[in-house]
């Protein structure tokens, strides 16, 4: 078998010495010069913009706004029923407290018997017990 021959071997004796790790990393650093560029004997052709008639921009205009006026009427709709959602629930939470308030100082002063004539015509509750004294003010509390 012949030995081939190495990258030092087949350098001229003439040329200057070079590192391996020089040699090593040439063959990456190559560059190639671009082409220029050609230039066309034919006609050339240029981009033609769109022109749109005035006419037609306002009907595209007046689509356009149809179509916000459209949007926001639906969103608005939506933010609506969802305001009135809310403040139902809310409207029938406080007349449910309402309605337990009613129904507990009932049942307290339906507990005590049937009041006499004075004691149904006096100005405090016929009942001493705190739940009965307690006016409704959307909180829990005792006035």
């Amino acid at each position: 078998m012949a030995i081939s021959a190495t990258p030092d071997d087949s350098l001229p004796a003439s040329s200057s010495p070079i590192n391996s790790s020089e040699r090593d990393l040439q063959p990456f650093f190559v560059l190639h010069r671009a082409t220029p560029p050609q230039k066309s004997s034919g006609p050339v052709k240029t981009r033609r913009k769109i022109d749109l008639s005035s006419s037609e921009e306002a009907d595209l205009d007046e689509d356009c706004k149809r179509l916000q006026i459209k949007t926001f009427d639906f969103v608005w709709s939506r933010i609506e029923a969802t305001i009135k959602d809310v403040l139902r629930n809310i409207n029938n939470n406080v007349f449910d407290e309402i309605h337990t308030w009613v129904r507990a100082t009932f049942d307290t002063i339906k507990s005590r018997g049937i009041p006499s004539f004075a004691q149904a015509t006096r100005s405090c509750p016929i009942s001493t017990d705190a739940a009965s004294r307690q006016l409704f003010t959307g909180e829990h509390g005792v006035c």
